[in-house]
């Protein structure tokens, strides 16, 4: 009696404990992707000596380090279940710091290394988040509310004191600069996150509150979407919309929704605060849609496509390594004649790979993303679940948004975005 008695209380104290680093291990990394969407915490110009989100590459050994000590549990069962993705990341993961070894130290260029490994990293954790089953959902939550709150502030900031950044005697002073960095950036990592909003509709609770939240959030995040000025993520944006209202079962529901968001989009057009010299340039940057095929920015990325290529050829193997001023310097070698600037990255997120960590880089992340979506494909399918099919439906949606953005820019050393595309491209995992 006595030895089974002891048994039960070594099994309650196994239990107890993985149930600990568990869930340290989950509220840390939704503390830590909030951070992502938020840009950080800074309270000392209020008096107070705390600060916190800075830099990332710091704050992600925190999850990570509490993910080890959880994996002594189950970690078998975790391996068996997500080995592909696992290996194929740590794979990529160790290519990456190997093909560092053989390029020049750029000490300027050492970060966008950091913001790709950290993105990995994000990759890795993200599977592990997936054993808390149904809360893992909450971790998208988090980082919508994070970035909304970032988006709300920059908007406040040019209601009110005017964009710092231009001022108001430039048509770009309504571009939002959120801690996202560049507003190209924050366009990315709204084509990321939008999908997930409606699916999400279907795990809220039906009260006021969580319906307000929901709306706020919404609203104020395709508003960001709009005033990123970007063009690209406006286009894969509207394409996986469209795709959401061909797949989406509540058509009713989704009107409602989108509806709300033209009307409140259209208040925010018309506000003074958003027209330079009486005109809106963001009906104006739109309208430059229709004329796209003579378009110097497109022209120009054209040329940086091709230069980019012939970078890639000669360096086939390990890339010439990550950071903007090591493709610069190629990029002043191998520049078209007819190229009248100079690019800082290729502006296509598989050349950005190509050329950086080599032809086999690239291969190990087209696998890791092209397994994925097959495997989130079988998993919409075959589910009988509604709230797991939903959740497919925006991470198949929000990879796809993704891929045709990736066609003209690249975010994927973007310290906050680079996150973010590694955890969205994790979901595709997802089996509820």
């Amino acid at each position: 009696m006595k030895k089974k008695d002891l048994e039960r209380k070594m099994q309650n104290y196994q239990t107890s404990k993985e149930d600990f680093f568990k869930w340290s291990f989950f509220y840390i990394f939704a503390f830590y992707l909030f951070l992502i969407g938020l840009g950080g915490i800074n309270l000392k110009s209020y008096g107070i000596p705390f600060s916190i989100g800075g830099s990332l590459k710091k704050i992600v050994i925190f999850p990570l380090l509490l993910a080890v000590l959880y994996s002594f549990f189950n970690f078998k069962n975790f391996l068996k279940q997500y080995a592909v993705p696992l290996l194929t990341a740590t794979t990529l993961l160790a290519w990456v710091l190997l093909t560092n070894k053989f390029h020049t130290p750029y000490k300027s260029d050492n970060q966008f290394l950091i913001y790709f490994i950290t993105g990995i990293i994000s990759f890795i954790l993200t599977l592990r988040a997936f054993s808390c089953k149904q809360q893992f959902l909450t971790l998208f939550l988090v980082l919508i509310i994070g970035i909304s709150s970032s988006i709300l502030k920059a908007e406040f900031d040019i209601i009110f004191t005017a964009n710092k950044q231009f001022g108001l005697d430039s048509s770009d002073s309504i571009r939002l600069f959120t801690p996202i960095g560049h507003p190209n950036f924050l366009g990315a990592f709204m084509v990321l996150l939008l999908p997930y909003f409606i699916p999400t509709w279907n795990y809220i609770k039906k009260d006021k509150t969580h319906i307000l939240l929901f709306f706020t959030t919404l609203t104020i995040s395709f508003s960001g979407l709009i005033f990123s000025y970007s063009r690209t993520a406006w286009i894969a944006s509207f394409i996986t919309i469209i795709l959401l209202g061909y797949i989406y079962s509540n058509k009713k529901r989704l009107i409602i929704i989108l509806t709300l968001i033209l009307l409140n989009i259209l208040l925010l057009l018309n506000h003074d605060s958003f027209k330079y010299k009486g005109e809106n340039p963001i009906l104006k940057r739109a309208s430059s849609l229709t004329s796209i095929k003579n378009d110097p920015n497109l022209l120009e990325r054209i040329f940086c496509w091709k230069s980019s290529i012939e970078i890639a050829k000669d360096n086939l193997l390990t890339g010439i390594g990550a950071g903007n001023n090591r493709f610069e310097d190629k990029f002043k070698i191998y520049k078209q004649p007819q190229a009248r600037l100079l690019m800082p990255h290729p502006h296509n997120v598989f050349l950005h790979i190509l050329t950086s960590f080599g032809l086999p880089g690239l291969i190990l992340f087209l696998m890791i993303t092209s397994i994925g979506i097959f495997k989130s494909i079988r998993t919409w399918k075959s589910t009988k679940n509604l709230q797991l099919k939903s959740f497919h439906t925006g991470a198949l949606l929000a990879v796809t948004g993704f891929l045709i953005y990736s066609c003209f820019d690249s975010a994927i050393l973007a310290e906050r975005v680079s996150p973010m595309i590694w955890m969205t491209i994790a979901s595709l995992y997802y089996k509820g």
